[in-house]
């Protein structure tokens, strides 16, 4: 996957998916956009500052599992500096 990042003013992150045909057919290009899209929910109020994000879909995405794109997505935010990383809990 891809992620183009702008930083923009405003109050909260906006988020976008991009699947051509090259990743699939229509179901496939659905779940995989399904699953970004949950994991942007998941961390939405992870972000230090309002971005747009833009995520193009590779073809690999496929046969990727839900923690692997997870993973991926995070490791490419924490790279751009974009995400705050969560409180750390204490026992």
């Amino acid at each position: 996957m891809t992620v183009h990042i702008k930083a923009r003013h405003g109050a909260c992150a906006r988020f976008a998916v991009v699947a051509g045909r090259v990743v699939g057919n229509a179901v496939t290009r659905n779940r995989a956009k399904r699953r970004l899209r949950e994991l942007f929910r998941r961390n939405k109020n992870n972000f230090a500052q309002a971005v747009d994000l833009v995520v193009r879909v590779k073809p690999a995405i496929r046969d990727a599992g839900f923690e692997e794109i997870q993973h991926d997505f995070l490791r490419i935010l924490d790279q751009r500096n974009v995400r705050s990383r969560p409180p750390t809990h204490q026992p």
